[in-house]
């Protein structure tokens, strides 16, 4: 935990896990490009060793609503060994130049949730978000369908099972946006969340 974050109540989350099989196929991801046009100005880069300061930033913005906090505790070593793992990849989404969102994508992922399918290529949708001011303009549609094409075209990990965690505290439009992309639940659990402050 850094010296900055202190404790400030526990609350009970249900956390849904969801999978997605096989290729998007062309109608799922045929719109793509229509939605970069429609989203005037996005663009995506991928962000290799992405500086701690400025992914905590994002983090912050995006999940402090949503009570993301799985990140905040970390110390600085823990975190750039997994923001700058190879098998770890972070694409930010910029619209007219300023940071606007960004998935995490994790190509070696440990299962959270049996069953636990070793031989099994897969790729986990660690996190996806928007900051504030860019929600409702269709851009997390534009930011899933982007994730999934790299995801599915990746010259190295091609996975054939996608996954991604959601919770009841994650954005309203979360869950419905996941399954509108075909992931579909596979387990749900409590957790007990620690918001720090």
């Amino acid at each position: 935990m850094r010296k900055s974050d202190s404790l400030v109540e526990s609350i009970t989350t249900l956390v849904t896990y969801l999978e997605r099989r096989g290729g998007a196929g062309a109608a799922s991801l045929a719109s793509l490009e229509g939605e970069r046009r429609a989203a005037r100005g996005a663009r995506l880069a991928h962000i290799h060793k992405i500086p701690l300061h400025f992914y905590r930033y994002l983090y912050d913005v995006i999940g402090s609503p949503h009570h993301w906090v799985s990140r905040r505790g970390m110390s600085d070593e823990t975190l750039r060994a997994i923001l700058h793992d190879p098998m770890v990849e972070v694409h930010l989404l910029y619209v007219n130049d300023l940071p606007a969102g960004y998935f995490e994508l994790d190509f070696m992922p440990k299962d959270k949730i049996p069953p636990l399918r070793l031989k099994e290529k897969r790729a986990d949708i660690a996190f996806l978000g928007l900051t504030p001011e860019y929600l409702g303009r269709g851009l997390g549609k534009f930011l899933m369908r982007s994730a999934l094409r790299r995801i599915e075209t990746h010259p190295k990990h091609r996975a054939s099972r996608i996954t991604i965690q959601t919770c009841t505290l994650d954005h309203p439009r979360a869950l419905p946006l996941y399954r509108s992309f075909g992931f579909a639940p596979y387990a749900q659990r409590e957790e007990i969340i620690t918001v720090l402050d």
